[in-house]
């Protein structure tokens, strides 16, 4: 996909002005060391590692948004096809369905209208368009970071005298975020002001530090206050939820869905409250559903039948990769051809990733091109035993230079993904992941940096 003339003469322009720095060493070296001191550097190394922001236009959102909020709406209504049909949730969603009491608090009615009220798509702009990796519902990581980003930039000279030739605003995502949860409570019947918990295991508390102190004052921004609580510190008796002696009003979950099997009893109190309806989960627990990435197979199989409209299949095919989960069946191949999956597979390696379907933070993904024959047969050997995993068409995410945050600003090409984040179905900003090796553009594993997002005019 070609960026517009307007983004590349903003980002000619920003570089030109960056590297015009007196003391460009110095200024580097403070901003790194700025980002260490302020929390901002996980295991020690700077969230931001380089010294331009992606740029946005309102044309640019508004296709985005064109897109995705199609392919939302294609995403939420197979998963309620998938869940319906007993013999389609065996084969999709299988192991991570039927977890110890996973599957009756899906089936929970959240109390609101709103299937997916927050969440963040993880897409790449290629030659031929947006295509969609994953999606990632309930409090997809990342949105502090970028804000955090942003401010770090904004702050800078250099965006002064930017601002001076032509208008570029940061994109905040937390508060159009919170007012969309809150927005769900209002509908389930919630007025005034909150009390909110972040319903978060103890556990995660330390790779969460950095993320909390920006949804607490987000919270209290919009005039309710926030709370992180261990699931096990919520009481319920009487049909009311408390923490600490005081009602609890609105729950954000913290934890992913299939957890509940590793949480045993401390988290029963809570599925019990919001199954009876006594208290708001505003990232419900079907929402997980939807991260899922076993519904891409399901959306991608002509022959399957998911009471999709034509535009809708359609529209998923265009934009999401060829998907299957790796079982040892025949199928429809990526060019339309009959093929046996498994031996598909093996000697498609080269333009071929395998995951597994319900994984996160870039764990347990085998890059094809990027293995050698041995390993990839022993990965896709495990997929096929595991009954959990899905093989996808490799999808060649594009490369852009940018300044890096290093003595003398050297201009590096990095892997950029293109990750927009959504409140209420619709783009409120982006969460941009950059990796100089090409391989899997994730922050949380130290891999890759990233940038934020400003919006031109």
């Amino acid at each position: 996909m070609t960026d517009s003339p307007g983004i590349q003469e903003a980002r000619d322009d920003w570089d030109r002005l960056v590297r015009q720095q007196p003391d460009v060493d110095g200024w580097v070296a403070e901003q790194l060391a700025f980002q260490v001191t302020n929390g901002q550097a996980p295991k020690g190394v700077p969230l931001c590692r380089v010294a331009r922001p992606n740029f946005a236009t309102d044309e640019s959102i508004a296709n985005d948004q064109q897109i995705l909020g199609s392919v939302a709406d294609a995403i939420v209504a197979s998963a309620d096809r998938i869940l319906a049909e007993p013999s389609l949730a065996d084969f999709y969603l299988g192991q991570w369905l039927h977890t110890p009491g996973h599957q009756d608090a899906i089936n929970v009615d959240a109390g609101y209208s709103e299937p997916m009220v927050v969440g963040r798509f993880d897409t790449a702009l290629t030659s031929e368009g947006m295509r969609v990796l994953e999606f990632n519902g309930g409090m997809p990581g990342g949105m502090a970071n970028t804000e955090a980003a942003a401010a770090l930039v904004t702050g800078w000279d250099v965006y002064r005298k930017f601002n001076e030739k032509q208008a570029a605003a940061p994109m905040p995502v937390l508060r159009p975020a919170f007012e969309a949860l809150l927005a769900a409570w209002n509908d389930f019947g919630g007025t005034g002001s909150a009390l909110a918990v972040l319903a978060m295991p103890d556990e995660f508390l330390p790779i969460a530090a950095a993320h909390i102190p920006g949804f607490v004052a987000t919270s209290a921004d919009l005039g309710h206050e926030l709370v992180v609580a261990d699931p096990g510190r919520l009481l319920y008796e009487g049909g009311v939820v408390t923490l600490d002696g005081r009602r609890v009003d609105v729950v954000i979950r913290g934890f992913l869905s299939e957890m509940i099997e590793m949480m045993g009893e401390r988290v029963q109190p809570l599925l019990a409250a919001v199954a009876a309806g006594d208290v708001c989960m505003v990232t419900s627990m079907r929402s997980g559903v939807y991260g899922h990435k076993a519904l891409f197979a399901a959306l991608t199989d002509p022959t399957l039948d998911l009471g999709l409209s034509a535009a809708q299949r359609d529209l998923a095919i265009k934009h999401l990769p060829w998907t299957r989960m790796v079982v040892d069946d025949w199928t429809v191949g990526p060019d339309g051809e009959r093929i046996y999956l498994p031996d598909f597979i093996e000697s498609a390696r080269e333009r071929l990733v395998v995951k597994p379907a319900n994984g996160f933070a870039g764990m347990g993904v085998h890059l094809g091109w990027e293995e050698a024959p041995e390993q990839w047969s022993a990965a896709v050997a495990h997929a096929l035993a595991d009954g959990a995993h899905i093989v996808q068409d490799r999808i060649d995410v594009p490369t852009q230079e940018y300044p890096e945050l290093a003595p003398g600003l050297p201009t590096q090409r990095y892997v950029a993904d293109h990750n927009p984040i959504m409140a209420n179905r619709q783009v409120v900003g982006y969460l941009i992941r950059l990796s100089l090796d090409g391989g899997i553009t994730n922050v949380s594993t130290g891999s890759g940096t990233l940038t934020p997002t400003l919006k031109l005019g």
